[in-house]
């Protein structure tokens, strides 16, 4: 293992073209799959606990315990004492099945995460790609609003020095001025970062992004119906994969707890063996029960128990905050869906014909160019708010896909042949 090749072995990567030269949320995934290094390695924790689990079912190791010895007074026999002696654990019965038992469910556990690591990573694609689209159409808006407020700016600025209009005029023009322009930078800054949560996900350099084009999204979005929420609500609390483990966090105290029941019992060890004694040939056999505690285990159980009850408290909370982002999530869509169509239906036309009369009047002779260009700028940042509720929106949509972790079909399918891909691999 050379950790310094990494380096240049990530950043050699590669994409490959697209379909139709547009990346799309399953082409993102189904590329991200087998470059993502937090999936590689969660399907590498998955494969060493399935082997664990393989080994276990190996017998325990036997014993052999040697003994020479020599007399000088053997009194006419043979002055040699040989003898060989097995030591032969029987792992039978609930040892056994308690044992077997939690290597198999750590197994599936890591299945599990290896599964919630594909969703991690297919959820930061989605939200990358949400914040890059978002970016990118409202810099387009932005950066024209910064040009009408330099403009205007600029001749108050004049109309100041010859007296026509007073400081604080200015002064405002100029913060409008600052705003526009730190918007602009706070948006190219929201672009990298997108750029570099897609770059992470994909398993590839950073400039290898900012060239792609991304699928667009619809200009608004559609909750679910309440009936489809109370299904996709129910089914998350108990279908999720962190809920899943969680129940298995719960198998393995109750296996933990059937390991301590059978320590109440002894061990039992046996121990046949071979004697060569002064020329008498002997085949001794020995049974070794280990005992168990002077209490018969019974600290050690109460220890279990209340280990499985936290395992049952930890279940019911997984669930709890299962329902909770469910709820969360489906409030905050439906107040994102609000506010994009208000902006839509209300906030858009307003300023839009606001903007057309100040045109009008600006060509009548009834306003000034400066008031003309306040008018405009203002029906701008009306779409820019669009946007931003638009942008809101459609992260809402994803955060509420995360709750019930139920993407479009197409992504669903490339999620769950990947985890049958990485369990049916594991040869037994």
């Amino acid at each position: 293992m050379q950790p310094e090749r990494f380096i240049a072995a990530h950043d050699a990567q590669t994409l490959p073209a697209p379909p139709g030269g547009v990346w799309t949320n399953q082409a993102l995934l189904a590329v991200a799959i087998p470059r993502s290094t937090a999936i590689r390695a969660a399907e590498a924790n998955y494969r060493a606990a399935r082997a664990a689990a393989l080994a276990a079912r190996t017998p325990p190791p036997i014993s052999l315990t040697l003994v020479a010895e020599y007399s000088r007074d053997a009194g006419g026999t043979s002055p040699w004492l040989l003898s060989g002696l097995f030591n032969i654990p029987l792992d039978y019965g609930a040892r056994r099945q308690a044992r077997l038992g939690a290597v198999d469910l750590a197994a599936l556990q890591a299945l599990y995460d290896y599964a919630d690591a594909i969703w991690s990573v297919r959820s930061a694609l989605v939200h990358a790609r949400i914040e890059r689209l978002a970016a990118e159409r409202e810099a387009v808006l932005a950066q024209q609003v910064v040009v009408i407020r330099q403009d205007r700016a600029r001749k108050l600025e004049q109309r100041i020095r010859s007296g026509e209009d007073a400081r604080p005029a200015g002064v405002t023009a100029a913060t409008e001025l600052a705003a526009a322009q730190r918007r602009v930078q706070e948006l190219i800054n929201r672009r990298v970062t997108a750029d570099a949560s897609l770059a992470k996900a994909l398993g590839v350099a950073t400039p290898l992004i900012q060239s792609i084009t991304l699928e667009p999204l619809p200009a608004t979005m559609q909750p679910p119906s309440n009936d489809d929420l109370l299904v996709w609500r129910a089914e998350a609390a108990l279908r999720r994969r962190d809920v899943l483990r969680a129940v298995a966090d719960y198998d393995v105290a109750e296996q933990a707890l059937k390991l301590e029941v059978a320590k109440q019992y002894p061990d039992v060890q046996l121990g046949p063996g071979y004697t060569f004694e002064r020329g008498q040939h002997k085949i001794p056999f020995d049974l070794t029960l280990v005992l168990p505690p002077r209490d018969l285990n019974r600290a050690n159980i109460r220890s279990a128990e209340a280990k499985r009850a936290q395992a049952a408290a930890k279940l019911d909370a997984a669930q709890a905050a299962v329902l909770d982002n469910v709820d969360q999530a489906t409030i905050a869509l439906q107040g994102a869906k609000a506010l994009l169509d208000r902006s839509l239906t209300q906030d858009i036309p307003l300023a839009q014909r606001a903007d057309a009369a100040a045109r009008k009047a600006l060509a009548a002779g009834e306003v000034d160019r400066l008031d003309q260009e306040a008018v405009q700028a203002a029906a701008i940042d009306a779409e820019i708010t669009a946007l931003e509720n638009w942008r809101v929106g459609w992260l809402a949509v994803a955060d509420l896909e995360d709750a019930v972790r139920r993407p479009p079909a197409v992504e669903a399918d490339i999620i769950e042949a990947a985890v049958r891909r990485a369990a049916g691999d594991t040869h037994e």
